[in-house]
């Protein structure tokens, strides 16, 4: 259309053709006719013949072009935390495996390397082969199966006399090795030319094997491979048979009763294998849970195996059960001492008892010199009368052990007898009976330091004279007060209100600022929906995307909120100066990490809510008209020929593009802070939580789009970030500072003792940590120790176990230096930083449990104490309980030499220490007596522990919390509250939580004991 088209004078009607315009005569749309006024010209009257055809009503779909980036928006961001998740669980399951996904392999412990043979083992049908690497010893006579990282996983024997079968499968590369009393080897090679070099080598270890009298006949068969795999004897075929052997076992040996259903599946071809069934020495020290190289279970196999076969059968085994389990005192004296009584003559030289004696020790590594072993035996048979005499009989032996009858005696299982003495009868389930017989060494520790008469000599840490030891308990009488302890806890479980009471006492600060934080944060939430919801209703936005505006808009402020405050548990420094304050009385900063996670899980919630919601929303604004847009959001323009579609607001402006890069980033930080990536990668969780400005800067650029409302996060996010910045501040100045290592320390179980100068203005109290950097390890990373030192010692000083990359790195490189007298390398530190484990002088009355590397704060605690006790500085702590749980004495031989000094400086006896061996629980329980008794007498004749050197009191075994905790109570009437510090693993820790929590929850005074931990 032009101008030309448009008539001059609209209203006048053409009376002449001259007067009617060109294009009009050309189109012949003008017919001339008749009007009020005389002829004129028109247009053609409308009639139902010269109109178009009416098309079909259509619609217009506001949401085109934007069903594509909607779905491809959510769905790539739903697979990539997906994939994410998936490939961490992969990584995660190879380092528990101890696998790597490339080829090559550092092999370390591998002995004769030129006779190893790289195989896959299978195992059962439904499990997959795994590598491993097979060597013919023919040193040990034995074919090892080791691990790819060379660690053995099994060791073959080959019997003298025995029949060793092998089948070669025609159709593959397998290889079954089967010998009686074993289960089968099936091997698979990767080629034929690998099985049959194999088949050479083992040819040759066998003659090797025989030359040294052992010989063994060798049958070679071949099969198709589905039949070998069908006959195979598997490790699992192997322990079920040995299960019902157990349980026929005990069955015989104490007359267990069975029910119906297992009569019925014992069948007399059952009945038959079970009695033929015999145990070899690795399956007897199995079942002992001992090492079968031990001087201990091999003097015992001997004796029990009568026939000298080299097997003990069904009948030998339940005799020695019969002996060692239900019989006197006086059978189990006979049977140890026939045991050492080698040529049977019935008489043992000093020599030979003190061999006896000098095997006890194998089970903890106890360094005994012979100048302490002879003073042992010297003792033993002074107090015996028999001090002039050189060779000793079975009458002399039992005159010796007179004194520990009793323990032989509560060495019974007690198969019959129930906590309140009734008789029963017990089926012999595959779990009853394991269980009991392994775990019944438990309670025979426990009862060394239950017994009344020795209670408070031993939970005080004193050692008992003579005079001192009287005459122990009946069992009459331990059942009896089993039934008093069993009574009262009911009479006061039944109080509803009791053990509620109890756990808002021990938690009080944590609930009251849990649940002030808690209603704050919904409080926030409920005013934004509230506001949206009714007093923004009139702008329009409301009611066009219903109430997924209210929804996200009270996640929004909530976000905000737990985002701002999460920056106040980890300013640390802060944290610190505050401690030592009267607000640590109100405020429990010792929760500040748990607390950061509570809020993080806060924040992660309204996070999801916050995304879906605007996945509705965002639906709702994309089918709106562009008129209505202009008017919902003023501070976006776009043309009024242009719709925005989905992918507009997402990816094409300031909200979208960082709501989506938030999106990412909190994903990225959650998944790795799980506690299961924490552990295993954490380099990762160290890394993606060093993203947090970025993430902060993105939420101040995600509210400065003002697509629905001014920005006003800086409302919630100033005070904590100028905080946190401050904090950061001190911690970067002081990090800056190179501090020497004076000394480095090489010890034994992977740990390395650092010690450097204190820096100037350093002040830290015993128990805090800090964390250090080493520039030559070539990173910047900051890994938490605790300090070992005591405050009022001129330098610090830390103990790191080598567990992680870091720590390992760390250590070969101070044993390089040391090694070759190179200057040691400087170190950055940042701290100290408070922990619960400072406040141990708030209580009169505290127990610190350490287990493994967990020792180390308690190393500073303990001098500390000492030297505030020999220098008259008052302190509320009047008495301390150190419990100390290790695998052996060995592991931690610097604690041990801690331990010795601070004995000879504890002048005020404040410290009561006890160490808990654990190598040898579930041991044997006569091999645990007589240590047991070894260590009283060492104890009488020189007042210290036999393998450790030290005063403590030893225990054998794994400390049962509860028992000594009630124990400390009843030393302790008038105490009102108890402190209970653990550090180690979280076993352990979980251990004296469920103790502390079972005492607070049944007793009836108003003892309290509150424990703080740390595990790691």
């Amino acid at each position: 259309m032009d101008w030309n088209d448009i008539p001059r004078n609209p209203f006048r009607v053409p009376t002449k053709e001259e007067e009617m315009h060109p294009n009009c005569k050309k189109n012949n749309v003008i017919k001339k006719g008749a009007c009020t006024t005389g002829p004129c010209f028109h247009a053609e009257q409308i009639n139902e013949n010269n109109i178009e055809k009416c098309t079909e009503p259509g619609t217009y779909d506001f949401f085109s072009n934007s069903s594509a980036s909607f779905i491809l928006t959510f769905l790539s961001v739903t697979t990539f935390f997906c994939g994410l998740i998936a490939a961490i669980s992969y990584k995660i399951q190879f380092k528990e495996k101890g696998l790597k996904p490339e080829n090559g392999r550092k092999m370390e412990h591998i002995d004769n390397v030129d006779s190893i043979f790289m195989a896959k083992e299978w195992q059962e049908p439904k499990s997959s082969l795994r590598n491993v690497l097979v060597t013919p010893n023919i040193r040990t006579q034995q074919l090892e199966v080791k691990n790819q990282l060379g660690h053995l996983i099994r060791a073959m024997e080959f019997p003298s006399n025995s029949n060793v079968m092998i089948y070669c499968s025609t159709d593959n590369h397998y290889m079954l090795i089967r010998v009686h009393h074993s289960y089968d080897l099936v091997l698979k090679f990767d080629s034929e030319y690998v099985r049959s070099t194999f088949i050479k080598a083992f040819d040759k270890f066998m003659s090797g094997i025989a030359a040294v009298g052992n010989v063994c006949s060798v049958q070679m068969t071949n099969v198709t491979l589905a039949m070998m795999l069908k006959q195979a004897i598997t490790k699992k075929h192997r322990q079920k048979k040995l299960e019902m052997f157990f349980r026929v076992v005990f069955a015989q040996a104490f007359h267990i009763a069975h029910t119906k259903e297992e009569i019925l599946q014992i069948a007399s071809t059952v009945a038959k294998e079970v009695i033929y069934t015999e145990l070899t020495i690795i399956e007897f020290a199995e079942a002992l849970s001992m090492r079968p190289d031990s001087e201990f279970v091999k003097k015992i196999f001997n004796l029990v195996d009568k026939d000298k076969s080299g097997f003990i059968s069904f009948r030998e085994f339940v005799d020695m059960l019969v002996i060692f389990l239900k019989g006197s005192a006086e059978e189990k004296i006979k049977l140890m001492f026939d045991m050492y009584d080698i040529n049977g003559k019935g008489r043992l030289k000093r020599e030979e008892f003190s061999n006896m004696l000098r095997s006890f020790m194998e089970t903890v590594n106890a360094d005994v010199t012979d100048d302490e072993l002879e003073s042992l035996v010297q003792s033993m048979m002074y107090h015996a009368n028999l001090a002039n005499k050189e060779t000793i009989n079975l009458q002399d032996f039992q005159q010796i052990l007179s004194d520990f009858n009793d323990q032989f005696n509560y060495a019974e299982l007690e198969f019959n007898v129930q906590a309140d003495g009734r008789n029963r009868k017990l089926h012999a389930g595959v779990k009853t009976v394991r269980s009991t017989f392994i775990g019944e060494v438990q309670k025979t520790v426990e009862s060394l330091y239950a017994d009344p008469s020795e209670l408070q000599s031993r939970v005080e840490g004193k050692v008992e004279n003579e005079q001192d030891i009287t005459e122990k308990r009946d069992n009459s009488e331990v059942i009896d007060r089993d039934e008093k302890i069993v009574e009262e806890v009911k009479k006061y479980s039944d109080d509803y209100w009791y053990p509620i009471m109890k756990y808002l006492a021990n938690k009080r600060l944590q609930i009251y600022w849990t649940c002030l934080y808690t209603l704050l944060l919904l409080g926030i939430f409920a005013e934004r929906v509230y506001y949206y919801s009714i007093e923004r209703e009139h702008s329009g936005l409301r009611r066009i995307l219903g109430y997924g505006l209210t929804i996200t808009r009270g996640a929004a402020s909530a976000m905000m909120f737990t985002y701002s405050t999460l920056l106040f548990m980890m300013c640390h420094n802060t944290i610190t100066i505050l401690r030592t304050t009267v607000l640590q009385f109100y405020i429990p900063f010792d929760s500040a990490i748990e607390m950061h996670k509570y809020i993080a899980c806060w924040a992660l919630a309204f996070t999801v809510l916050h995304i879906i919601g605007h996945g509705f929303n965002f639906y709702h604004i994309s089918t709106q008209t562009a008129d209505d847009l202009l008017c919902l959001f003023r501070n976006y323009f776009h043309a009024t020929h242009e719709l925005p579609k989905f992918h507009y607001w997402c990816w094409g402006t300031m909200t979208g593009i960082t709501g989506v890069l938030l999106t990412f980033v909190t994903g990225l930080i959650f998944i790795c802070s799980l506690s299961m990536v924490r552990k295993t990668f954490y380099n990762w969780f160290s890394f993606v939580h060093s993203l947090y400005p970025v993430f902060y800067i993105l939420m101040v650029l995600h509210g400065s789009g003002r697509l629905v409302q001014e920005p006003y996060f800086h409302y919630f996010f100033l005070g904590p970030i100028i905080l946190f910045i401050l904090d950061k501040v001190v911690t970067v100045t002081r990090t800056r500072i190179e501090i020497p290592i004076l000394k480095a320390d090489i010890l034994p179980s992977g740990v390395t003792c650092l010690i450097f100068p204190k820096p100037l203005n350093f002040q830290y109290k015993s128990g805090q940590w800090i964390r250090i950097a080493c520039p030559a390890l070539q990173t910047n990373e900051y890994h938490p120790f605790t300090l070992s030192s005591a405050p009022h010692e001129t330098s610090l000083s830390i103990h790191v176990r080598a567990v992680g990359p870091w720590t390992t790195n760390i250590r070969d490189k101070l044993e390089q230096c040391t090694m070759s007298n190179e200057n040691l390398p400087v170190i950055h530190i940042d701290g100290p930083y408070g922990e619960g484990h400072q406040d141990w002088d708030k209580y009169e009355v505290a127990i610190m449990v350490g287990g493994g590397i967990g020792v180390t704060p308690f190393a500073s605690i303990l001098k500390d104490i000492v030297f505030r006790s020999n220098h008259n500085v008052n302190f509320s702590c009047k008495k301390v309980y150190f419990l100390w749980v290790t695998r052996t004495q060995k592991q931690f031989e610097w604690m041990v030499d801690i331990l010795r000094d601070l004995e000879k400086t504890d002048a005020k006896n404040i410290i009561s220490i006890h160490i808990f061996i654990t190598q040898f629980y579930q041991k044997f329980d006569l091999r645990t007596i007589l240590l047991y008794i070894c260590e009283r007498h060492f104890q009488k004749i020189s007042s210290k522990s036999l393998f450790t050197g030290l005063k403590a009191v030893t225990h054998f075994g794994r400390p049962k919390f509860s028992q000594f905790f009630l124990s400390i109570q009843k030393l302790h009437p008038s105490t009102n509250k108890i402190g209970v510090f653990s550090c180690g693993t979280p076993t352990m820790t979980e251990a004296v939580d469920a103790a502390c929590k079972a005492i607070n929850l049944t007793e009836i005074n108003d003892t309290l004991f509150q424990h703080i931990y740390k595990s790691f």
